[in-house]
């Protein structure tokens, strides 16, 4: 059955601000019988309250409660008869869509009355009156001070530091990490949060004059202190070379390089085999034509050609 779209009249009614009710129906497969009710919520929220109460309600149940506990929840299928932006609009609909199928007729469906009478209520937080507050603090207060309930506490903290301190736990844990932050859409997301940030007008302000405060530029360069001081103390590279006189390099930027990784590096970019005396495209190859690349021997030729190409589409974009 399609879905019917009904909206009040008044033109200037901001429907994106006004609240949905969604006319829905429940049916048993089997039978046939319905259920036809109106809801603010999603239709499957709606679902899950009627699933829940009839599993764990001990009294008070209705007929279509009876037969969710009496099939399963997996015995109806659902489906959205009516959108309307106005109470008065879904208390008509759900009048007329219950009419429509006859189901306060039990033979038909599990409805007890015709439908219509829903009338908004307000919603009360309990937080907002000071003997809640106070019940519920006093509570919590004596809760907290008991021993056993501070026993029980320091037990469940000390049994969850002790799995997250496991190495098993932690890699677990850290390659979910990874996975959820190298999502396309994770990415992306975070990209663009970011850049909303950096270029907020506020916030380079903020850090302009966070960065004029002394403190706070010497905090800065006491983490890069840290950080090069930690690196300076390392005795051995990652590949395992300790860092003696002959066996390091300094780099401009004044960090250190081992020399025996860079030699086998270098060893590894070198060709094995002897050098070819032609190319796969038939070009002849004599010792000054071939040069080492990448662990291969490549054609010169083959290499200018490659070359050319680049520029030329490179020529073509630009332009």
């Amino acid at each position: 059955m399609e879905t019917n779209v009904e909206k009040p009249e008044a033109a200037e009614r901001d429907l994106a601000a006004s609240v949905i009710f969604t006319i829905y129906c429940h049916q048993h497969i089997e039978s046939g019988r319905r259920y036809v009710g109106q809801t603010k919520k999603k239709m499957l929220q709606r679902w899950n309250q009627h699933v829940y109460t009839a599993t764990r309600e001990s009294k008070g149940w209705s007929h279509f409660a009876n037969a969710i506990r009496k099939y399963g929840k997996d015995a109806f299928s659902h489906e959205i008869l009516e959108i309307c932006y106005d109470l008065e609009f879904s208390n008509a609909a759900e009048k007329k869509w219950i009419a429509h199928f006859d189901t306060t007729n039990p033979e038909k469906g599990y409805n007890f009355k015709s439908g219509g009478d829903h009338r908004p209520h307000p919603v009360r937080n309990p937080w907002n009156r000071p003997e809640f507050r106070e019940r519920v603090t006093a509570s919590v207060t004596v809760g907290l001070s008991d021993p056993v309930i501070q026993a029980n506490r320091a037990a469940g903290n000390a049994k969850q530091r002790q799995t997250r301190a496991e190495p098993a736990f932690r890699a677990e844990a850290s390659e979910r990490t990874r996975e959820v932050a190298l999502r396309p859409e994770v990415m992306a997301k975070n990209v663009a949060t970011l850049q909303k940030i950096i270029q907020d007008p506020e916030y380079q302000k903020t850090q302009s004059e966070r960065w004029q405060d002394p403190a706070y530029r010497a905090q800065c360069s006491t983490g890069l202190s840290r950080g090069t001081k930690l690196l300076k103390d390392k005795t051995h590279c990652p590949a395992g070379h300790e860092y003696t006189e002959q066996n390091t390099a300094i780099r401009k930027g004044g960090t250190r390089a081992c020399r025996a990784c860079h030699n086998a590096r270098t060893r590894a970019r070198v060709p094995t085999g002897p050098k070819p005396t032609q190319c796969s495209r038939g070009h002849q190859l004599t010792s000054d034509l071939v040069f080492a690349n990448a662990g291969i021997w490549r054609c010169k030729f083959c290499n200018r050609a490659r070359v050319a190409k680049y520029h030329k589409s490179a020529a073509v974009v630009s332009a």
